[in-house]
């Protein structure tokens, strides 16, 4: 029989980007960060899902352009990202089923977190 190791292969995946990377677990949630560049990709998961994130702009006051801007990305079917607006951040995620989160898949949803994440903040200030 099949033994699914996720947890093993995603913690091998952390530890292979960033050697120095500190995995802890809190609250049933397995987290690491890795920083790329100028950008902080928050990763966690659980027995469900591997859930990544970067807080890409800091908005006390959101104006309605940077909500049209929002809106645009998240309709493009280019990419797996999605952004949203939480605790005056933007906030740039991925988000898949752990049994689909392959090392691969998850390289690859990073890339495009910190390539997206890098150029988005340029595209929504104001």
């Amino acid at each position: 029989m099949h033994e699914k190791k996720y947890d093993e292969s995603i913690r091998k995946l952390a530890e292979y980007l960033d050697p120095e990377s500190k995995i802890t677990v809190e609250n049933g949630k397995t987290k690491f960060e890795l920083i790329q560049g100028s950008v902080i990709i928050y990763c966690r998961y659980t027995e469900k899902t591997f859930y990544a994130y970067i807080n890409v702009l800091h908005v006390e006051y959101p104006d309605p352009i940077v909500f049209r801007r929002l809106l645009n990305l998240n309709s493009s079917s280019f990419n797996s990202c999605k952004a949203s607006i939480v605790k005056d951040y933007i906030r740039l995620t991925t988000e898949t089923l752990i049994e689909l989160a392959s090392p691969a898949k998850i390289f690859w949803d990073l890339h495009e977190l910190s390539t997206h994440g890098d150029k988005l903040d340029d595209v929504l200030s104001i």
